[in-house]
């Protein structure tokens, strides 16, 4: 009786364990793939605050008030917490424009931050941020700290990341 209880134990623990390391075997090779094929470390975000929230056309006055056409900037519809981001990475300042939505990191171990970009300094070497429902932009930063643009917002998909995680 003991060997078929351990039997019993045993056989629906290796069909979990077996489960767990194929979803991980898809799950690390779709990341691997995104990682390629976007050129970034962090090719999925999720959202952890509103400040890209859009709660109406508000958010353009800034923008136009300095003769920008917000028209024609990227993610028109804004997004907010919960959402998925996808993130393409760049190399050089000049993939980057006024209007493009920026992943940006002041340091290591600090959550990233996904904001407008505001305005290009000394070349595009220094830029100013600015989530599109905050009344100020961000302290400047650097192009060192840009991890990459947002190309694609996945509505709700990162809610789950952020119950796993616990982020903001």
């Amino acid at each position: 009786m003991k060997g078929l209880t351990s039997v019993l134990v045993r056989e629906p623990l290796y069909s979990l364990l077996s489960l767990l390391l194929l979803l991980g075997f898809f799950y690390f090779s779709y990341q691997g793939i995104l990682m390629v094929s976007l050129n970034c470390e962090t090719p999925l975000m999720p959202v952890i605050s509103n400040s890209m929230q859009h709660w109406d056309d508000s958010w353009r006055i800034p923008y136009e008030g300095r003769g920008d056409n917000t028209h024609r900037f990227p993610l028109q519809g804004g997004f907010e917490k919960g959402d998925l981001v996808v993130v393409r990475g760049v190399s050089s300042p000049s993939e980057i424009r006024v209007g493009d939505v920026v992943v940006y990191q002041r340091s290591p171990g600090v959550m990233p931050v996904v904001h407008r970009v505001w305005s290009l300094l000394e070349n595009g070497e220094v830029l100013m941020v600015k989530g599109d429902a905050n009344s100020l932009p961000d302290p400047p930063i650097s192009f060192q700290m840009v991890r990459g643009k947002v190309v694609a917002v996945l509505p709700n998909l990162g809610w789950l990341s952020l119950s796993v995680w616990r982020y903001g």
